[in-house]
Order: structure tokens, then sequence, then C-alpha cells
């Protein structure tokens, strides 16, 4: 019946076989079938039809959504590189800090397939969002949802370089700073002591707190991520995961 289709890039990445947008690329490229006949963009789907692309059968999974305290000095990405520890080398039953008899969840989760929502830097730490819910990931780093990141960070004031008064800060972080053609502007700032700072953006750009902090001679010490919209970093400790509770 038609209220049981659901669009084909939907079906696509909810499988996490890939995002909504790679599956519009394999569409328009003639990679994807619908029982068998070749598929079209729009395209919506029943539960029973078999999907296939580049000849591989694609199903539905069940969703897993976890968080992780990531440590400084891992990367957050599904590549991995030579003499660089991954996040998801930390996603083991001995790093689990839950409800034990949740563990077996463990068993359903294919890592490789896991999606990263936030991605931090070598240098920062605190919460990253993994999940393979491809639309789950979409609506929490797409900028048209708004979600907010909220950040601590720890800084030294240089010795040499001109020194930026609290009052300075918040008015060039709230105004916005233009940085490589980019706008880069924090929603909220609030001073906790002299040396730390917390941070609430509702879009981010490729290392912006870093960026917006260099702009006002500003050296951190450390960057932590608290919280992803209504997903908080909480207890977790470093190098710990467990699974998602809290919901948009």
């Amino acid at each position: 019946m038609n209220e049981q289709k659901i669009n084909l890039t939907k079906f696509i990445a909810n499988s996490s076989f890939c995002s909504r947008r790679k599956a519009e690329i394999l569409i328009k490229n003639n990679l994807v079938k619908i029982n068998n006949k070749i598929a079209k963009i729009g395209d919506k789907i029943n539960p029973k039809d078999k999907i296939s692309i580049k000849e591989k059968i694609i199903t539905t999974e069940k969703k897993i959504y976890l968080k992780l305290h990531k440590p400084i000095g891992y990367t957050s990405t599904n590549k991995t590189f030579k003499n660089e520890k991954n996040i998801f080398s930390l996603i083991t039953k001995e790093n689990y800090q839950g409800d034990i008899k949740e563990l077996k969840k463990l068993n359903d989760i294919v890592i490789q397939k896991l999606y990263i929502a936030g991605r931090l830097d070598k240098n920062s730490s605190g919460l990253i969002i993994l999940s393979n819910d491809g639309d789950f990931i979409q609506k929490l780093t797409h900028p048209n949802f708004n979600h907010e990141k909220e950040y601590l960070i720890s800084f030294n004031y240089p010795k040499t370089n001109k020194k930026y008064n609290e009052e300075e800060i918040k008015k060039k972080f709230k105004k916005g700073i233009i940085d490589q053609k980019e706008l880069l502007r924090a929603k909220k700032i609030n001073f906790i002591t002299k040396n730390q700072i917390k941070i609430i953006l509702d879009y981010g750009k490729k290392r912006q707190i870093r960026r917006m902090l260099k702009h006002v001679n500003l050296e951190i010490k450390t960057l932590k991520r608290l919280r992803i919209g209504k997903i908080k970093l909480n207890n977790l400790k470093i190098k710990k995961w467990n699974f998602i509770r809290e919901c948009f």
C-alpha cells in the first residue's frame, strides 16, 4: 500500500550502505535496481521490494546509536592510517560503560558501517556520536536542523601578542570573524574562569573554534566537546562508550 512506501534514497541510507546524497549519485549512474529494474531518482519502494546496488542486495539493519568519549590522540574517521590510533578501536566490550544486560547489542554492531556525527580533530577530546542510521546522522549534522554543539576550552594568553579582554572576545565571537573567506560565529559564549571558556555553536566549520581563538591570540590548551543537541557527554569516562538514550 502507498502508506508503506518509502523513498529509495532513504531506504539506502537506512541500510547503512551510504548517505542519501551518495545514493542519489548511484541512482543517477544506473547502479541501483528495484526488483532487477534500473531505479530512477524519486522512486519509492515497498518493504518486499528487492533492492540491489552494483548487484549486491541491500537490506535494512537494526539501528544502533552510541556515544563515545574520545581521548586526545585519536582520529575520528572511517579511514585508518598507519601508526595512528582510531576511535573505532575503542568500541569494545572492555570499554563499554552502561547496563551490562545491553552489552549483547555489541554483537549487532558492524563497526565499519557506523557513521560519525561531528568529527573532532586529533588534538581534541569529548563527545562523539556514531550510528548506522543515515537519516539520524544527517539530521544531527546538517545546518538546517540547528543542533547546538557545546565545547569547554582552556587556554593561555600569549605574553607577547595583544591581549583581548573578555568583553571584546564575546563581542567578536558573537558578531562573527572572517577567516579564509568564511564567517565564524558563536551562538553563545561564557567565561567560566579567566582561562576557561564555554562556547556553543549552532553550525560548525572545519576547526572553527581553534581558528576563532587564534584570531584573538588565545593559545588553546584543551578543547573538549560536551554536547550535541540534547545528547550530552555527562559522566561518560574517557575512552568509554554507551548506547544513546536521549532523543530529538
